[in-house]
């Protein structure tokens, strides 16, 4: 988990766009950048969202958890 950068908060509709995805197990072409800031392009589904020290984090398929202010770009699949 990356704690090393200050989390700047994703608006509401983003967050809810991120929700929907989760609630119907769409499939996403999700790109975000990873703990050493280089982008990472993955095809997976959201299974859950966590806080953790304030950040907000999405749980991927693979239960791997990306920061949401991280994220670059969302589509479904």
């Amino acid at each position: 988990m990356d704690r090393n950068n200050k989390y700047q908060c994703v608006s509401c509709a983003f967050y809810d766009e991120l929700e929907a995805l989760a609630t119907y197990y769409k499939t996403v072409n999700l790109t975000y950048r990873d703990e050493n800031e280089q982008e990472v392009k993955v095809q997976t589904q959201f299974k859950n969202f966590k806080t953790v020290d304030g950040a907000e984090f999405v749980i991927l398929s693979n239960d791997h958890l990306i920061r949401l202010d991280k994220i670059l770009e969302v589509e479904e699949v």
